[in-house]
């Protein structure tokens, strides 16, 4: 699960709000967007870190435990110039798991008329870091569906859900 700041004020003449009386106003939330502590010095209820409310600060990021990341989002599908060309493009996710993001994977199928069902045509290819793919695919006219994934040093996470496209 990660976590995520909405808002943060602490007495300017103190970084982080150190050493005041009264506790800086932070808000923090869950993945889920439920908030479960409103105090700066609180610990998230997975970890012993003390969270300052700036997850950009180093600090923050290195003392946190890992986590896989969130999903990619705005993935989108258009047709590639090309017969039988896809072209995906994508965001990176709002949270990466306190690890950087090392690749984003596809994965295609095309429906079978025949079959009538979806077939696998590739099972999660790589489709690097650039938040752009142009896949080539040997079908023109064809209806395809993709999903996508974020992957870090801990693991691939969630996939996004089905877009559906039809080649020319």
């Amino acid at each position: 699960m990660g976590y995520y700041f909405s808002s943060y004020s602490a007495n300017a003449a103190t970084p982080h709000g150190k050493g005041t009386t009264t506790p800086p106003a932070v808000s923090i939330y869950g993945p889920n967007g439920v908030g479960f502590a409103s105090d700066a010095f609180d610990k998230s209820p997975d970890c012993d870190t003390c969270i300052c409310g700036n997850l950009a600060c180093p600090d923050a990021r290195a003392n946190h435990p890992k986590e896989k990341p969130w999903r990619p989002k705005s993935f989108s599908l258009s047709k590639g110039t090309a017969r039988g060309s896809i072209e995906l493009t994508w965001t990176k996710p709002d949270f990466d798991g306190f690890s950087p993001i090392t690749d984003y994977e596809y994965q295609l199928d095309y429906y079978s008329v025949s079959l009538r069902r979806y077939v696998t045509y590739c099972n999660w290819t790589s489709a690097g870091t650039s938040m752009y793919k142009l896949i080539s695919t040997q079908y023109s006219r064809t209806k395809f569906r993709v999903r996508m994934r974020a992957v870090n040093g801990e693991g691939t996470g969630d996939k996004t859900g089905y877009k559906l496209i039809t080649t020319r």
